[in-house]
């Protein structure tokens, strides 16, 4: 199944590749392709061609001569064919320049169909290569598919070799789908997961009871289950490392022994709770930094911690990287239907499952027997029926399933969270809900040609949230905008033994909130100033106290806030006061004077294709209480008299809010009409909080709460400290009309394209996290400079450090910021350092591309 950014399940389907055309193109009448991409314009100089089963229409634009496209429907199946239309359009290139005309940018779209011999299609694509080695720039074919296979090609993220053993595991249509996604979903670094995770899979039969875990539920027992693994492997050269102490056991235990336990610990985890599991992966965190008695003693061990062990730990912070509260429920509910067993996963599973993997998978069945068709013509069927969404992927995944479940005569147990699933499988008709409002996990026999399974379906966490949050609430009940420094109340009660008795009243001040939206309030102290920060729990309520006062000036280093904010000129610039004037000559006035139109148009922005806009969705936030921005690469492109695709806002409002209020206005819904334009998706994720509508397609809203680190907050500057580079933290404030720049730098940095770090210097910055290098070398790639050259050394200084000492998921994480192909890559590294001049590296260009092959691979 495609990647779904934890946000639930896609519902625009990618569209699939023409057929092939086996006559020639009428010129005057081209294809509906031709005439969808170019839209109402006139065309001329159209000439239809065709080679074998390989059709092309090459055209140029009335009023557009520096461009040219040409539409090809297939390749070809011989090398004559792919030979013969690459000779046609690098003669037509040259009869061009022959005659004077000017250079042109020929775009070529290549979409196969799946009879098209992959060898020929990537014949194609290395000719075009070969050719624009020596092209000049605007003389260069650039390919462009809706094909994951030609993508992948082309960007050399696989070869022909890797995507034919792909194909062998996972089918045609769901290689070309999975490669798609990863690809154009900023996500690439997945096509190379993809073939490392199925080029040696442990393949098992399917035993008794087994339990298959799908998605999302595969996904969680992923994530927990490496987190155990990368707490419990040794990271020194000694093996023995983490081995339990001599007096913790009669005999002798190693780290292997210890992580085998800890995984059986896991599986039969009772209650199988989200609270239960933090524990146990807490017991583990511990034991590697040293205190060890916990987890031991849950082993059945009576060993004790050293007593100055205890006193140093006991109330030190435990600072591990463990899986969100979210991740650890969604894992819980799984782990509690596995009955004991380790769970197996599919070859489809396995192949999406990036670097939380699961160790074995089940056997790929022989697809080509008429019984295995015969189960997949039952599903698609089941799935039509149910109104699912089943892609190729899943589709393949269940048949697979069911097939091993007949040849091996047994009932497994299948996990799943999927809906659609969920539906095929227990026969629901569309849009009817699988899951009762109260039901956390459901157990069914189901039947699918004659076959059985156990179907466990489990309720997804990240759906169950409250309507309102008490900050929600909170900014509902105030007559204006809630705030940081709203004054407070809170309230404490004490809820044991089924009362809720009142206990204690405490002032303080709003600061911010939690993902889940629990509100945080800095405490008012009897003998001075705020100070202390509190998270209100459930046995806590809160309202606005308006006798309190205004919000003390404090110095934030008292409130955990950033001494770099306390610095910054905050700058605000109103357009409607600017737009009343003339054209300023300050360059920063100029440049919003010129975009004040602009800007205020993505207010009534229509939203991925249907008729509501952008402001319908802020003014529900509005009405709540709080405030919504534009911000980040929308702002920024307006400025620069671009056309962003797609726009992103902040708001103070909490995502469940949020989600909330956009769908009891029935602006968008978790389950959406597909055949509906204006019945738009909805998907929400808390512990990041964010909120997209339509997030499938580039013109649909992602809806991020203001935050700071991991928690959201009401301030601005917070927000804008978490981002990267001052032109991305520059916001337009919708029912303001006004543009706010909380560094004091951004606006400037825009106008003369500068690319200057919110949190401090090049050197400090980039040490610290390694995507920001990739993210550094996306600015330049964009066209904006460095603030000084001591930003490009110390860019190839830490490229080349973390290159050596990245963890595989941090490369994947650098290769998805980046976005680009590791040749393209090559030649941006060429681009941004090749004229470097330091003393540190003698040969910049190789250094640059030698750390490049490492983060690839």
């Amino acid at each position: 199944m495609p990647p779904k950014n934890n946000l639930g399940n896609k519902r625009k389907k990618k569209p699939k590749a023409p057929k092939a055309r086996h006559t020639n193109i009428n010129p005057r009448r081209p294809p509906l392709a031709v005439r969808n991409l170019l839209g109402t314009k006139q065309l001329q100089g159209i000439s239809g061609i065709a080679f074998g089963s390989a059709s092309s229409v090459q055209w140029s634009v009335q009023n557009e001569a520096t461009k040219r496209y040409a539409l090809l429907n297939a390749v070809g199946k011989t090398s004559q064919d792919v030979d013969a239309m690459i000779n046609h359009l690098t003669s037509t290139r040259a009869a061009d320049q022959q005659s004077g005309r000017p250079a042109t940018t020929l775009e070529l779209s290549i979409n196969p169909n799946s009879n098209v011999p992959l060898a020929m299609v990537d014949r194609a694509i290395a000719k075009i290569n070969l050719y624009n080695q020596t092209a000049p720039a605007g003389e260069r074919i650039e390919i462009v598919s809706e094909s994951g296979d030609v993508l992948a090609l082309k960007g050399g993220w696989a070869n022909r070799n890797e995507i034919d053993a792909l194909r062998a595991k996972l089918g045609k249509q769901s290689v070309s789908d999975k490669l798609h996604d990863a690809i154009t979903t900023e996500h690439p670094s997945r096509v190379r997961s993809m073939i490392e995770n199925l080029s040696n899979p442990n393949l098992v039969n399917l035993g008794q009871n087994d339990a298959i875990v799908l998605g999302d539920s595969a996904r969680a027992w992923g994530r927990v289950d490496r987190t155990i693994e990368g707490l419990l492997t040794p990271a020194s050269n000694d093996p023995t490392e983490l081995d339990p102490p001599r007096n913790a056991f009669n005999q002798q235990r190693d780290a292997a022994w210890l992580r085998d336990q800890v995984r059986n610990q896991l599986r039969n985890l009772n209650p199988a709770t989200g609270d239960n599991l933090k524990v146990l992966l807490e017991q583990v965190a511990n034991y590697k930094r040293g205190l060890m008695a916990p987890l031991l003693n849950r082993l059945g061990s009576a060993y004790q911690d050293n007593e100055t062990v205890v006193s140093v730990y006991k109330n030190t912070p435990l600072e591990a990287n463990l899986p969100s509260d979210s991740v650890l429920d969604q894992a819980a509910r799984s782990i509690g239907q596995l009955g004991g067993k380790t769970p197996t996963v599919s070859v489809q599973t396995l192949a999406e499952q990036g670097s939380d993997l699961i160790g074995q998978a089940i056997k790929v069945p022989d697809r080509s027997t008429q019984e295995y068709r015969n189960i997949v013509r039952v599903l698609e069927r089941r799935a039509a029926r149910a109104g699912a969404e089943l892609d190729a992927t899943r589709l393949t995944e269940l048949a697979d399933i069911f097939s091993e479940a007949k040849r091996t005569n047994q009932s497994p147990r299948l996990i799943t969270t999927d809906w659609d699933v969920m539906r095929t499988l227990r026969g629901f008709h569309a849009r009817q809900e699988p899951l009762g409002k109260n039901e956390k996990q459901r157990a069914d026999a189901v039947t699918v040609a004659g076959i059985q399974l156990d179907l466990r379906s489990v309720a997804s966490v990240k759906n169950e949230v409250a309507p309102q949050t008490e900050v929600g609430a909170l900014g509902q009940a105030k007559q204006d905008t809630l705030t940081f420094g709203t004054p407070v109340v809170i309230t404490q009660f004490d809820t044991s033994n089924n009362q809720k008795k009142k206990l204690s009243e405490r002032n303080g001040y709003i600061y911010g909130y939690t993902p889940e939206g629990r509100a945080r309030v800095l405490l008012q102290d009897d003998n001075g100033p705020p100070t202390t920060l509190y998270t209100l729990s459930d046995q806590n309520n809160v309202k606005e106290e308006i006798s309190l006062g205004k919000f003390p000036a404090l110095n934030e280093s008292e409130i955990g806030g950033n001494l770099v904010t306390e610095k910054w000129q905050s700058r605000t610039e109103d357009l409607q006061q600017l737009a009343n004037g003339p054209r300023p000559q300050d360059p920063v006035k100029a440049m919003l004077y010129d975009n004040i139109q602009r800007m205020r148009d993505l207010r009534t922005r229509k939203v991925a294709g249907s008729n509501l806009t952008a402001d319908q969705f802020t003014d529900e936030i509005a009405n709540g209480g709080f405030t919504s921005y534009i911000v980040g690469g929308a702002t920024r492109d307006i400025l620069l008299g671009k056309n962003p695709q797609d726009i992103d806002f902040a708001s103070t409002m909490p995502a469940i809010d949020s989600y909330n209020a956009i769908v009891n206005k029935g602006l968008a819904q978790k389950n959406p009409n597909p055949n509906d334009p204006n019945d738009l998706a909805i998907r929400k994720n808390v512990p990041f909080g964010a909120v997209q509508v339509e997030a499938d397609d580039p013109t649909g809203l992602d809806i991020i709460s203001t935050h700071d680190g991991h928690n959201s907050a009401l301030r601005l500057d917070l927000d804008a400290f978490a981002r990267d580079f001052t032109v991305n933290a520059v916001y337009y404030d919708i029912a303001g009309d006004k543009v706010v720049d909380p560094t004091g730098k951004g606006l400037s940095d825009l106008a003369s394209k500068t690319a200057r770090f919110v949190q401090g210097s090049a050197d400090t910055v980039l040490k610290d996290d390694p995507v920001l290098v990739a993210r550094w070398m996306r600015m330049m790639q964009k066209g904006f400079q460095p603030e000084s050259q001591a930003d490009t050394v110390a860019a190839l200084k830490w490229l080349q450090h973390h290159a050596n000492n990245m963890e595989e998921p941090l490369k994947k994480r650098f290769v998805d910021r980046l976005k680009t192909s590791k040749n393209d890559a090559d030649t941006l590294v060429t681009q941004i350092f090749g004229n470097l001049q330091s003393p540190l590296f003698p040969n910049p260009t190789k250094t640059a591309k030698d750390a490049i092959a490492l983060i690839f691979g």
